[in-house]
């Protein structure tokens, strides 16, 4: 006599220890249903029973398309699924969330003893009052367990609790045309109270559908329902978290101190400062990538969007008197929670994985990533079917960014076709590398600013920038040329709207470098400043503008050479740097800083004893300066990686 695979007595009470981490988690994978409804709304209310504040019932309710009476009849199957061929979205969906159709069944299982499900469509006007019900148990006696059965569906009429408990949605449900209602009793949460359970369910269904909610595309209500009184106690709507920072969220640790609109905690790592990475429409689109199979056939997709520390967290004036580190700040310790890159499969987030950075680093605390997948690349990641993990990719978080670089030398140099997959993989690892390294030194040269020694020093908004006694230090041997400029008779602070106008449209970090560094040039009448031109020609690797009272050297942000030098040099050495801890930094790096920008000066000041040249001694220090620049630019972007 043959066996089931999956005999029902055993198979079904096993599901209570499936995969979820958490009640939330479980709830997610029903509002993913929900999304892949074309669902605009989602309720979820947290039933208790009066002063008692332990959760005794959950259920779950969305105005998607619904279901006829077929697909209830199997959608507790476990494996049933919707072929995503046959879906067609009315509105500008993301793609479909669901995998193998496993979701209802194990995630109610893992939460609960009993579960209902009810469904009605528009296009059924019959039924508008009638709602079919399936109801199936984890009971070892309910007969239609032992059979390995679903019962048969039934039509019921709406709970009466339905059209107070879901109160708090923006639709009301007896206005709901079309809809689905899930409902878990007997419940085993994770969390005995309900304002607890109801805090993590929007935090992390927040983060989860983030997309989701930030597009409009669904709203998602958790509310708090009493059975004894009727009442509804407490309704909130989920907010969209970004662990990124790169959209503001509504928490008071970031609206409290200003980060609200376009200012945001983090802003868009692309290379060079003053760069926003935004497009038309004000978003930021990331860095997409295709992977081909061996035959040349694009097989799927990604995009990953890098996001660092703004200058706005070192800049706000009133927060340096309340903190003496962002670190201390609310917002700081935000950003620590949220510290992992967040994989996410069609804009539904898998997971925050926090074992690609040193948690040990207090610079990895306010550097972020986020990549997101097309479900194409399932296998390629290795996501679970829980859809909490992305196993095969997790991997190699562990591996240095050389290991990951020398394996992908090895797989390309053995052209294994049976590789590609992993040979993917491992371009997506260095990928994500790469970026958290990139950040990681920006980051760094923002500390450095930062932690200065002066008192009255600028905080460091531009890798360019030096402390205010540097700045004193190259000012004054800046003045000691041959022929006197308007530098060298005037001050700063005589010309205010001369001082402010020889900025141009430099930037200084992400903010125009006229809002903000007259006022403190004058403040100490400084001689000298150094900002980033990113609008320049990169013909040159600088320029420079003189006032009546000081030179600008601007950087050319687009030059290669220009890059080198304010990205990287201002840096230690390798991204395994010494700890803050540590009794000394690198000896010689700073030296070398000063140097450079000491050249730069003193170069831009015969730039600037030029203009009493005659025409041909002039012309031949422009073909000087633009010959060595082209040299350099050649030299660096012909560089072996």
């Amino acid at each position: 006599m043959p066996h089931s695979i999956f005999p029902s007595l055993l198979s079904l009470p096993a599901l209570k220890w499936g995969p979820y981490k958490t009640t939330a988690h479980a709830v997610a994978e029903l509002i993913d249903n929900s999304a892949d409804a074309d669902a605009e709304e989602c309720g979820v209310v947290i039933f208790v029973e009066g002063s008692n504040p332990l959760p005794v019932m959950i259920a779950t309710l969305d105005n998607g398309v619904g279901m006829d009476e077929e697909k209830l009849a199997i959608c507790l199957q476990y494996g049933y699924g919707e072929n995503p061929s046959e879906k067609t979205r009315q509105t500008p969906r993301m793609k479909r969330l669901g995998r193998f159709g496993v979701g209802l069944l194990s995630a109610s299982f893992s939460q609960c003893q009993e579960v209902q499900v009810m469904s009605w469509q528009k296009n059924q006007p019959s039924k508008k009052v009638s709602i079919p019900f399936v109801q199936l148990t984890s009971y070892e006696d309910d007969e239609n367990v032992r059979k390995n059965q679903i019962p048969d569906v039934a039509y019921e009429q709406l709970p009466d609790w339905t059209s107070k408990a879901f109160v708090g949605m923006p639709t009301h449900i007896s206005e709901m045309q079309s809809g689905t209602l899930v409902i878990w009793r007997n419940l085993s949460p994770s969390w005995k109270r309900s304002s607890t359970l109801q805090e993590n369910l929007l935090k992390l269904c927040g983060r989860i559908h983030r997309e989701f909610i930030r597009l409009n595309l669904m709203s998602i209500s958790v509310m708090v329902y009493d059975l004894e009184s009727g009442e509804c106690e407490k309704t909130r709507q989920a907010q969209p978290i970004d662990p990124t920072f790169l959209n503001n969220w509504d928490t008071n640790a970031l609206k409290n101190f200003g980060f609200v609109g376009d200012n945001t905690l983090f802003c868009p790592f692309t290379g060079h400062e003053g760069d926003s990475g935004l497009n038309a429409e004000g978003e930021y689109p990331g860095e997409t990538r295709e992977f081909k199979s061996p035959e040349g056939t694009v097989v799927g997709k990604y995009t990953l969007k890098a996001s660092y520390r703004s200058d706005a967290v070192l800049n706000d004036e009133e927060l340096k008197k309340e903190y003496d580190d962002p670190g201390n700040a609310p917002y700081g310790k935000l950003a620590k929670e949220l510290q992992g890159v967040s994989f996410l499969r069609a804009s539904r987030e898998i997971t925050l994985d926090d074992g690609w950075l040193r948690l040990s680093k207090s610079v990895d605390r306010w550097v972020s990533v986020s990549v997101d997948f097309d479900p194409s690349l399932d296998q390629v990641v290795g996501i679970s079917n829980d859809k909490q993990q992305v196993r095969s990719l997790s991997e190699l978080a562990p591996k240095s960014i050389t290991d990951v670089q020398d394996e992908i030398s090895r797989v390309r140099r053995e052209n294994v076709a049976d590789e590609w997959e992993y040979f993917a993989r491992l371009q997506i690892a260095h990928h994500i590398k790469k970026r958290l390294q990139e950040m990681q030194k920006f980051v760094k040269v923002q500390r450095i600013g930062s932690r200065t020694s002066e008192p009255d020093s600028i905080e460091q908004t531009d890798p360019t920038f030096a402390p205010i006694s540097e700045l004193r230090v190259d000012g004054d041997r800046m003045s000691e040329g041959d022929r006197e400029i308007p530098v060298d008779s005037h001050l700063p602070s005589e010309d205010p709207n001369g001082t402010r106008e020889v900025y141009g449209e430099s930037m200084s970090g992400t903010q125009s470098a006229k809002e903000v560094r007259p006022r403190e040039i004058m403040k100490h009448d400084l001689k000298i400043d150094y900002v980033r031109d990113p609008y320049s020609p990169p013909s040159r690797m600088f320029h420079h503008t003189v006032g009546t009272g000081h030179m600008v050297v601007h950087f050319h942000g687009k030059h290669p050479l220009s890059d080198v030098l304010t990205r990287l040099l201002l840096d230690e050495s390798d991204s395994e740097s010494a700890d803050e801890e540590d009794e000394l930094p690198p000896p010689t790096m700073q030296d070398a800083i000063r140097v450079i920008r000491g050249l730069i000066a003193s170069y831009a000041r015969v730039q600037a004893e030029a203009d009493d040249y005659d025409e041909s001694e002039a012309a031949a220090l422009e073909r000087t300066l633009i010959s060595w620049s082209e040299k350099a630019s050649y030299v660096f972007r012909n560089r072996e990686d």
